[in-house]
């Protein structure tokens, strides 16, 4: 029977192709049986800014949570501390972890908890209280520089959470006796209008900034005319002053200054703002620029200026009377909410 040979050759053709088959089945389904898995992707800049703000959060929440516990002077706002920071790392997307790889030996004891323990670089002082002031200093500074290196939306979350990590500093520190701060904590943060980063600037779209600044100067040169506290008046005048300069700053960086594009107006109805007492008028202007400078569509060298702006118009602000509650939806994300 010369055709019987073939028959084993036959059957191992058969093998062949179904293996070949299978291969190619499992391959159009996304299983590769040849290669490693991919590569999980490089965070860039603004992600990992992103993440180590969530870090810093969840740290300073963790760190105000123990401390509430301690008998500290003010456990309400240690409480309060906690509450809002853990709504910023909501808020900020909260912390993305990476699908368990193949081929992955990972120790199954390291829950990544040492990437936060020390997300703030707080130093450490015998006073816990001391050591979450710093940490929100550090924090702020950390927020303020991740403003300048992300967009849109996420940069105006970092910046307004610079905000409040510099406010909550300052109120943390005012229940502590002054010399228990003393070469031990950082320098708070008091804020500014850096006029000479604005003038280097280029900007656009930013109407709304030069004309609030504008009408809070106008706001606040009512004020002092009806006072009749000379050293109020002095300091509202001057602030008036130092708000009209950095509005000319930013309608000159954005090219309209007197010309007919210019936003500005010679008057602003200030009939809401006189009907309130005084200082409640004056925190809400102040109030008012916080937001301005928080919102702006500045280009990414001049938004960390644009959060010292507004949290000395914030602290300013604080002077006047007490402000919300730290963890109240108005104080969380200041200037992106209304109160």
């Amino acid at each position: 029977m010369p055709g019987r040979p073939r028959a084993p050759i036959a059957r191992a053709l058969a093998v062949a192709s179904l293996a070949v088959g299978l291969c190619v089945g499992l391959s159009g389904c996304g299983v590769r049986l040849d290669v490693p898995p991919p590569a999980i992707p490089t965070a860039d800049a603004a992600e990992q800014a992103r993440a180590d703000a969530v870090a810093t959060a969840d740290a300073i929440a963790a760190q105000a949570t123990a401390l509430a516990g301690l008998g500290v002077a003010d456990p309400t706002l240690v409480t309060q501390i906690a509450a809002g920071s853990t709504a910023q790392a909501g808020a900020l997307g909260g912390t993305w972890t990476p699908p368990a790889r193949p081929s992955a030996s990972a120790d199954p004891s390291d829950d990544g908890a040492s990437a936060t323990d020390d997300a703030t670089g707080a130093p450490t002082s015998a006073d816990p209280t001391v050591d979450l002031v710093n940490a929100l200093v550090t924090g702020a500074a950390q927020a303020r520089a991740g403003a300048g290196a992300t967009s849109g939306d996420t940069a105006t979350l970092l910046g307004s959470i610079a905000v409040w990590r510099s406010l909550a500093a300052h109120q943390l520190a005012s229940t502590l006796p002054a010399e228990t701060l003393t070469g031990v904590a950082p320098t708070l943060p008091a804020g500014g209008i850096d006029l000479t980063a604005v003038g280097l600037s280029s900007l656009s779209d930013v109407d709304d900034l030069i004309r609030g600044l504008d009408a809070a100067a106008f706001g606040y040169e009512t004020l002092a005319a009806r006072t009749d506290d000379d050293a109020r008046a002095a300091d509202w005048a001057a602030r008036a002053t130092a708000l009209r300069r950095a509005g000319e700053a930013v309608a000159s960086a954005a090219d309209v200054s007197r010309t007919a594009a210019d936003p500005r107006e010679a008057l602003y109805n200030v009939a809401d703002l006189v009907a309130l007492d005084p200082s409640a008028a004056a925190a809400s202007l102040e109030t008012e620029v916080a937001g301005l400078w928080l919102t702006a569509p500045l280009p990414a060298g001049l938004r960390p200026a644009g959060v010292d702006a507004a949290v000395e118009a914030l602290l300013r602000a604080r002077e006047l009377g007490p402000l919300a509650a730290l963890d109240s939806p108005a104080a969380v994300l200041p200037g992106l909410a209304a109160p």
